[in-house]
């Protein structure tokens, strides 16, 4: 939600996770195997580690991970690589006896290039580079060396389970001047190049700016048109459960201002895609509306075409279950209905006039109004309904603040 600090939180439930509001220090991190292709599909990597051959869910910080890069065409296996762990250790009171700890952490993505250069991004934003023959070249310690340290404090949000910040950001491969690129593109619009070879930082340049811009283009567009032709054939509509790309390509078509993604992104409006399900135990908020799903690409394509000078459809970013109506498009336009609101409105009275809110932040609705002279409507609730609510211009649409908030 808008407020990321996951110890101020009462209890929130966001799909299978459960956070408490307590004096955990720490937050069990799982590391699941994991197999990656190139885009070409003619090289894979595996990454497997033995404790997750038992199958057992319950353990946690999984490491030994063994690297495996195979040629699809020849089932040639190419390297392979074991994760670096420090000497067996046994610890004062014996119950660690010879364990051994990570000297790298442990990998939470792998992305495979056509050229089999793989880039590894661990648990601990290390990234390992390692080109076609398994040899190392790295670390790069993303948070140190490539964040400064105002963005470390702005876009990087400290949790029990590390820090959270690559949420909604773009990862892939460039060929320039025969290097091997990699960038990172964070939801914030930062470009993270990083050489290869040497596995360093590149300084920005015109030739990898315009040819980043044409590749993150071309994303945006074969994505969308994949992700259209799978809701056209879905009676569910539910295009992103097969897609992953689908809210990322959405979300970078207004932030890009790819125009002609506007025909692909009305395609998606009304798919019935949820990214998460909330609930949030607050005594203070009327029943019906502790528990809602965030219908997470419609925030995404919402979001853009506003962005592209689009006016949206009337159709929810967010339901409950107790609210029927909440469910539906609204018939008539928002704006004509911010008129009828009054202090102590129930939330089926709320929504019957203006409808669903575009987000959420727990006792605080928010709902982008696209007026002649545009604005974003806050309201808040209290216990009897209806509390306050306002008028925010410029509308948030015009700022960082829904990006963020689709970011996590």
């Amino acid at each position: 939600m808008l407020d990321h600090s996951l110890l101020n939180l009462r209890i929130l439930v966001v799909g299978p996770i459960l956070w408490f509001a307590t004096d955990v220090l720490a937050t069990n991190r799982y590391y699941s195997d994991i197999t990656a292709s190139s885009p070409n599909g003619r090289y894979t990597v595996e990454a497997k580690s033995p404790d997750n051959a038992s199958g057992d869910e319950h353990h946690a910080f999984q490491d030994k991970f063994l690297y495996t890069c195979i040629d699809t065409h020849t089932d040639e296996t190419l390297w392979t690589r074991h994760q670096p762990m420090e000497a067996p250790s046994t610890a004062p009171n014996g119950d660690l006896e010879d364990y051994e700890f990570p000297e790298e952490g442990s990998p939470s993505s792998i992305y495979v290039s056509d050229t089999a250069w793989t880039v590894i991004r661990t648990g601990w934003d290390e990234i390992i580079s390692v080109d076609r023959h398994g040899n190392d070249r790295g670390p790069l310690h993303l948070l140190s060396e490539a964040f400064t340290e105002e963005e470390r404090d702005r876009y990087v949000h400290d949790t029990t389970a590390g820090p959270m910040w690559a949420g909604n950001s773009l990862w892939y491969f460039l060929n320039v001047e025969d290097k091997h690129v990699f960038v990172i593109r964070p939801w914030w619009g930062k470009r993270i190049f990083i050489g290869l070879e040497e596995c360093r930082l590149l300084k920005e340049a015109d030739s990898l700016t315009s040819t980043a811009a044409n590749q993150e283009n071309q994303f945006v567009m074969t994505t969308l048109k994949e992700s259209s032709k799978l809701t056209k054939s879905s009676q569910k509509q539910d295009c992103c459960s097969s897609n992953a790309g689908s809210t990322l390509a959405a979300h970078l078509a207004g932030t890009l201002k790819v125009k002609q993604a506007v025909p692909l992104l009305r395609t998606l409006e009304d798919s019935s895609y949820s990214g998460s399900s909330v609930m949030c135990l607050d005594d203070d908020l009327p029943p019906a509306i502790a528990n809602w799903r965030e219908m997470t690409l419609r925030k995404a394509v919402h979001l853009s075409l506003r962005r592209l000078g689009q006016k949206p459809s009337e159709y929810p970013c967010n339901t409950f279950a107790a609210l029927p109506a909440s469910m539906m498009p609204t018939q008539a336009p928002r704006a004509d209905g911010v008129v009828k609101l009054e202090k102590g409105m129930r939330p089926n009275a709320v929504i019957s006039h203006i409808g669903s809110p575009d987000y959420i932040d727990r006792s605080v609705w928010y709902f982008d109004i696209d007026a002649e002279d545009p604005y974003t409507l806050e309201l808040s609730w209290g216990k009897a309904g209806v509390d306050r609510f306002k008028k925010i211009t410029p509308p948030l649409w015009t700022t960082d603040k829904w990006d963020e908030e689709l970011a996590y």
